[in-house]
């Protein structure tokens, strides 16, 4: 099955009419930058979260630069469900001058994040801000 492409413009287009949009990247990548409203989920995570593709109308799927939208696009065909590939991705989004939103999460998006290296972090944290306030030469 031939998986259908957008540009960024024609994306655009279609979420100013309520279309649903997916990104797979990272975690990190989408918080440093994404399209306002997309979900995130992970490419990994695609095989465990095929219900969130599914829909009476066609989800739109971006990444950085289209391959890794194609790559959970083809798996998702193999399923029977019908997604776009956005041609460019992200950085074809950035580059035509339109916008993105940084950080937060919609509260209704799975966390796909590591939370168990968390209480690591925050002891190491804690050792060395105790070794920088009891060291004589500061």
């Amino acid at each position: 099955m031939a998986i259908s492409e957008v540009t960024v413009d024609e994306l655009e287009q279609a979420l100013g009419l309520g279309a649903r949009l997916i990104d797979v990247r990272e975690p990190d990548e989408y918080e440093q930058g994404h399209v306002a409203g997309a979900i995130l989920v992970p490419l990994s995570t695609v095989p465990d979260n095929v219900d969130v593709f599914q829909s009476s109308e066609a989800t739109y799927v971006i990444c950085k630069a289209g391959g890794r939208s194609m790559r959970a696009c083809e798996f998702l065909a193999d399923h029977a469900i019908q997604t776009i590939n956005v041609a460019g991705g992200t950085m074809a989004w950035q580059l035509s001058g339109k916008a993105t939103v940084a950080g937060n999460r919609n509260q209704n998006q799975r966390s796909h994040g590591n939370s168990r290296c968390q209480p690591l972090l925050i002891r190491n944290l804690c050792h060395l801000l105790v070794l920088v306030i009891s060291c004589p030469y500061v």
